[in-house]
């Protein structure tokens, strides 16, 4: 869209860039000048860029872990009810020998 239309419209422009994922490129002579989007998208692509810069070897990882998956490659982590399971034992027989042992206690006394 050239500036001259974008002036024109600019609460058109406004009203749609605030839909996620709209934005327009506004032209000058034919050449892109200015981007125009929301200010959410803005922040989401600011922070993504942050990120990015952070961990320069992010996507190299998310493209890593998508293969491993689709390809059933990856790790698979316990459920909750596994681990709550072991532990449950654990008490189980914690409890158990502790009382055992008390009883053994009393009767050396």
């Amino acid at each position: 869209m050239s500036l001259t239309e974008a002036r024109k419209k600019i609460f058109q422009i406004s009203d749609t860039v605030q839909k996620s994922d709209n934005y327009y490129l506004i032209t000058e002579n034919g050449k892109a000048k200015i981007a125009i989007l929301s200010a959410t998208d803005l922040e989401s692509f600011l922070e993504t860029i942050e990120v990015l810069r952070d961990c320069p070897k992010a996507f190299e990882s998310f493209d890593a872990a998508k293969k491993a998956v689709l390809n059933g490659e990856y790790k698979k982590f316990k459920t909750i009810e596994e681990i709550a399971g072991k532990y449950t034992k654990q008490l189980k027989k914690n409890n158990v020998s502790s009382k055992s042992s008390a009883k053994s206690r009393k009767t050396t006394r």
